[in-house]
């Protein structure tokens, strides 16, 4: 960081002050080992787990003083510079790095685990007796970025220990700066659903020095990450950079290392309505049918492949398109097609893919068959003569002799001298195959001559039947005069 580019600084602890912003290398500084310092093992409290790690800081495990951890500044083969940045509470420091909450997931964070040295102090215990820090919705500093958690005011202060590492420079190893592992509390649970964050953290201890914070570290490697400091005395972020060594010759953005402790509510995805039974459907017709995917797990859920292939196809549904997100104690619809080009019966297990628990598929099952025919007993209906007045009336007999059912929907046409006057047809009417209902048409002429008409078997297949019609009015017979 720009506000790092300090003089040397001699690297015993007590001739640093808190107001200095980063520990830079000094390769004047005496190799100092404490032959006593024996590796210490770094408990996580009761009833939590590692949610997230941003980075680590050790570069060679057990190859320091007693079987300890090496946290290395590369300072000789990659001419880095800074050993540690400042985080100091009384200094009024901080630093902050980003985490993010990926898709489908929801983090309830319970604790934190900050990491830093105090140049100079014992192995154990740990000199670190206070920590502070705020979890903000984007990077601080820039607009629209705010704080969700948390504040600078607040310890939030658990335990701290060793984590068997000491941060040392090339040429330089000693066991001056052992790294302190300190662990943090929430006094609740701290739900973040998907999405970017921040933590911004300070520190303090009881030592002399600092306190510092080690930067991530990696062999080979001299950017780390994107993190920040921030300083109460001038009110600025900057960027945290390590300038090099010599001071100020390079620029290396760098990360810094945390743990998040808590545990990732997972959705539980539920499957209603299957399998989903479309019947008997005829080649050349669709049905239709749907599932309700839930989520009654404790976090939200994503679907991501939900594909069925023909004869059976995803038409819809409040689901809306993939890939489809269900918060917990949610659900919506999903739509389904079946189009057989065949008859005969078709079955298809249908993978769901999420990234939560529960269900991983749904099944989908119809049978085609041969569509439905309306046969009827006339296609031409001849009334003959009639007499004026008078009526009369034929039956016609509607048959199903196709495979699959129909509805006849409607009986029209019947108009001027002919109209249905009864029959088992009554509309809307299903059919099912060799299934049979009758229509009777009567012929009531009320002129002298021939009359025509077409009656319309009308059904949903959809086809219609034709039957003509045809009869002719009669001159009345003569009525006889009663005599006396």
């Amino acid at each position: 960081m720009r506000s790092m580019i300090l003089a040397a600084l001699c690297l015993s602890a007590p001739m640093l002050t808190h107001a200095q912003s980063a520990d830079v290398f000094d390769p004047n500084e005496p190799v100092v080992t404490q032959a006593s310092a024996q590796p210490g093992g770094l408990a996580l409290p009761a009833g939590t787990a590692v949610l997230y790690d941003n980075g680590p800081f050790v570069t060679s495990a057990g190859t320091g003083p007693a079987g300890s951890d090496i946290s290395l500044l590369q300072n000789g083969t990659l001419l880095m510079g800074t050993l540690g940045f400042s985080g100091s509470i009384t200094g009024g420091l901080s630093v902050a790095d980003d985490f993010v909450v990926p898709a489908g997931q929801t983090w309830n964070v319970t604790g934190a685990r900050f990491y830093g040295y105090q140049t100079g102090s014992a192995t154990t215990p740990s000199t670190f007796n206070d920590v502070r820090y705020q979890i903000w919705n984007g990077r601080p500093g820039d607009v629209g970025s705010t704080v969700l958690f948390g504040n600078l005011t607040t310890s939030r202060f658990v335990s701290s220990a060793w984590s068997n590492a000491y941060r040392t420079a090339e040429g330089t190893v000693g066991t001056t700066r052992p790294i302190m592992a300190t662990v943090a509390s929430v006094a609740a649970p701290i739900s973040l659903a998907a999405g970017t964050y921040w933590v911004q953290w300070q520190m303090q201890g009881s030592g002399a020095s600092g306190p510092f914070l080690p930067p991530i570290t990696r062999v080979g490697q001299t950017t780390t990450g994107n993190a920040r400091q921030f300083s109460t005395t001038s009110s600025l972020w900057t960027d945290i950079i390590d300038t090099g060594s010599p001071t100020g010759t390079q620029s290396f953005p760098q990360g810094m290392p945390f743990t998040l402790l808590g545990t990732i509510s997972a959705g539980n995805l539920t499957i209603t309505g299957s399998p989903v039974n479309f019947g008997t459907v005829a080649v050349g017709s669709t049905g239709a049918g749907s599932v309700t995917l839930g989520n009654n797990g404790s976090g939200s859920l994503t679907v991501t492949a939900l594909a069925p292939t023909a004869p059976f196809a995803r038409t819809g549904g409040t689901c809306g398109n993939l890939p489809i997100t269900i918060a917990a104690a949610s659900n919506c619809t999903v739509t389904f097609s079946f189009s057989p080009a065949a008859t005969g019966a078709a079955n298809q297990v249908v993978t769901v893919t999420s990234n939560g628990t529960g269900a991983t598929s749904l099944t989908l099952q119809g049978t085609g068959a041969a569509p439905g025919v309306l046969s009827s007993s006339s296609t031409a209906v001849s009334f003959g003569g009639v007499a004026v007045g008078g009526f009369t009336t034929s039956t016609i007999t509607v048959t199903n002799t196709g495979g699959s059912p129909f509805t006849l929907t409607g009986i029209t046409g019947a108009a001027g001298a002919f109209s249905v006057s009864g029959g088992t047809c009554v509309t809307p009417f299903m059919l099912a195959p060799t299934a049979s209902c009758t229509i009777i048409v009567r012929f009531t002429p009320t002129s002298v001559g021939t009359s025509t008409g077409a009656l319309q078997l009308v059904t949903n297949i959809p086809s219609t039947t034709t039957v003509n019609l045809s009869g002719t009015g009669n001159i009345p017979a003569p009525t006889s005069i009663p005599t006396n």
